[in-house]
């Protein structure tokens, strides 16, 4: 069989990420969110330099939470929004909006106050009139919560019609800059496709070694072919591709993924799966919940296609939206194919332990590590499953040693994430102290480096119930992500 290297991004590829890019403008409306340390009894005055803790477009302002957590993110209490953006007047007249909030918000249309209901209040409505033109004008919104219960919707009524929620399609706004990939990536994820010469009845095993007959990057996965073959290739059936990389998620919360596909496929996030649709069967979907933290998280999917018609399909429901197709724009994978070194990864040291472990444990020297393999990152999060790999889920202790590559000299952030305890070190010096016994908790720490090899020691351990652990850094200029196999060797 041919085998074909197709890891750039075909043209098509490249040009309809380009084009998605320049598409800036979206329905809704900006949303910048300030959280606060202090009480907030008034509109607060927000310094020009100071950035947002979260940007992102609010298709409306629709919100009753009470006192859980505001939708998409993790505060409750002490922050402040400002919506900016247009609204589109089909025609002239005089229009009434409200605004209903606890605590206060102000409505601005073209410069002019329409709306003032400041102050602490419970959720109450307090509305204003404004002869409009038909056209554009420039709208802002700002809202304040000080504590308990919290909420802000917008309404208008529109001459010779009803009250509503003012509805995306007549908001827009200028949607905030996608985050740069990190260097040395590309958006979309890895396909890797292998041809089979017989059936397939479920997900297959690749042999070890065995070159794939194509590889490229898919900007997204978004496909139903029926009888034809699948995009870009001549196969029908009897066919495997698994994707790899990261997805970019923008807010902590619940996000719902959801894979259609004819025949089999499953999603794992950090290791974990979260949608099973294996078996012979349709353009079916099936769907599972995760809570995410915002960040880069590890993402692969697996599809097979036995024979007859063929599609997959992968989409996400991210906390107060809509349900899409997982965007280019949130995914990233390599940028060149790695060619894997021998000594590539970590040395990964376990060690069962016969009884509760508090802290971390003493060693020693002559004992015989229960497990010994290389792992290439460290990405984990099993809940109360076995660490993968293993049979141990309760009362072991992980020890991975090794070296660091770092290409460009300057200040590192490094982050340990875990369930129960874990440190770093970094040339014999400890970075990060995340030790204790508690559910998956982020701690970082920052280094100076130079250009060059650094001795790298990871410790972590695991008492009982759920368990995890996640090593990522942040290179200067460069967004937080897992440190990747290509800069770790042992």
């Amino acid at each position: 069989m041919k085998i074909i290297t197709a890891f750039l991004l075909c043209c098509s590829a490249g040009l309809g990420w380009a084009l998605a890019a320049a598409e800036t403008t979206q329905p809704g409306l900006l949303a910048e969110f300030y959280p606060s340390d202090n009480a907030i009894e008034e509109f607060p005055n927000i310094p020009a330099e100071r950035a947002p803790a979260l940007k992102r477009v609010d298709a409306t302002i629709n919100v009753d939470v009470g006192d859980d957590a505001w939708p998409g993110t993790r505060w409750s209490d002490h922050f402040f929004i400002r919506w900016t953006g247009k609204i589109r007047i089909a025609a002239e007249g005089k229009y009434a909006f409200f605004l209903v909030s606890d605590d206060g918000s102000r409505l601005f249309i073209d410069g002019q106050q329409v709306v003032d209901h400041g102050g602490l209040h419970a959720m109450e409505e307090k509305s204003g009139e404004t002869q409009l033109k038909a056209g554009d004008h420039d709208l802002k919104i700002e809202y304040f919560e000080n504590d308990g219960q919290a909420g802000c919707k917008f309404l208008w009524q529109a001459p010779g019609k009803d009250k509503e929620i003012v509805p995306a399609n007549v908001l827009s706004c200028q949607a905030p800059p996608a985050e740069p990939s990190p260097k040395g990536t590309v958006a979309g994820l890895r396909a890797t496709i292998h041809a089979f010469e017989s059936a397939l009845e479920d997900f297959p095993t690749i042999a070890e070694g065995k070159k794939p007959t194509l590889e490229r990057v898919d900007a997204t996965i978004d496909v139903n072919v029926g009888d034809e073959a699948w995009p870009g290739t001549e196969l029908k059936d009897h066919f495997s591709i698994r994707w790899d990389g990261f997805l970019r998620v923008p807010t902590d919360g619940k996000y719902t993924f959801f894979l259609e596909s004819d025949d089999g496929s499953r999603l794992f996030i950090d290791g974990r799966q979260v949608v099973d649709n294996g078996g012979l069967h349709a353009m079916e979907e099936k769907s599972g919940e995760i809570e995410l933290r915002s960040g880069e998280h590890e993402v692969r999917i697996d599809y097979y296609e036995n024979d007859g018609q063929a599609g997959c399909k992968f989409s996400w429901q991210q906390p107060d939206r809509e349900k899409q197709i997982v965007p280019a724009t949130a995914l990233y994978c390599p940028a060149s194919k790695l060619i894997d070194q021998p000594n590539a990864g970590l040395k990964a040291e376990l060690f069962a332990l016969d009884g509760a472990v508090e802290s971390f444990p003493s060693i020693s020297a002559d004992k015989r590590p229960t497990v010994e393999r290389v792992d290439r990152k460290i990405n984990v999060n099993v809940g109360t499953d076995s660490w993968p790999g293993t049979t141990l889920s309760d009362h072991f202790y992980i020890r991975w040693t090794g070296k660091l590559k770092v290409t460009e000299p300057g200040r590192y952030t490094f982050y340990v994430e875990s369930d129960d305890g874990s440190r770093l070190f970094i040339n014999g010096n400890q970075v990060v102290d995340n030790d204790g016994m508690h559910p998956m908790v982020e701690k970082s720490g920052e280094v100076e480096l130079q250009a060059g090899e650094h001795a790298l020691k990871l410790e972590y351990y695991e008492n009982e119930g759920d368990a995890g652990c996640r090593f990522l850094w942040q290179p200067p200029g460069q967004p937080k992500r897992i440190v990747p196999a290509s800069v770790l060797t042992h």
